[in-house]
């Protein structure tokens, strides 16, 4: 498979995922909770139907999830010796920064020393 179909299929996936998310919300809704929690229009076997369907999509939703989550540690995992490098890249460009500013500041002193000294001369 190219990287395009498989970028295709992560796209589908996610779709799918929001739909299922929607339906989700839906299951939760204070409209079901209130058709569920009423004695006289829900029996106890749609009750305990809709407490399993609940559950069975919770539990899909949390699925798909966690293959999205092992996705991106496996492309984290695959270009790790990048991100290293780039992170030390950073640090040297972050301690060149800060000897810049350390530099600056006691050049700061310095001058603030040889301004103090100049006015008594």
């Amino acid at each position: 498979m190219t990287s395009e179909q498989l970028l295709d299929l992560d796209k589908l996936r996610d779709e799918d995922i929001q739909k299922l998310k929607i339906l989700e919300d839906d299951l939760y809704s204070s409209v079901k909770q209130a058709w569920f929690e009423d004695p006289v229009k829900a029996t106890a076997e749609q009750k305990k139907a809709f407490k399993e369907r609940r559950i069975k999509l919770s539990n899909l939703i949390e699925d798909l999830d966690t293959i999205r989550i092992e996705k991106i540690a496996e492309k984290f995992k695959v270009n790790e010796s990048k991100l290293q490098e780039g992170i030390d890249e950073l640090s040297k460009t972050i301690k060149g920064i800060s000897s810049s500013i350390d530099t600056l500041s006691q050049i700061g002193t310095l001058i603030s020393t040889i301004a103090k000294i100049l006015p008594l001369v």
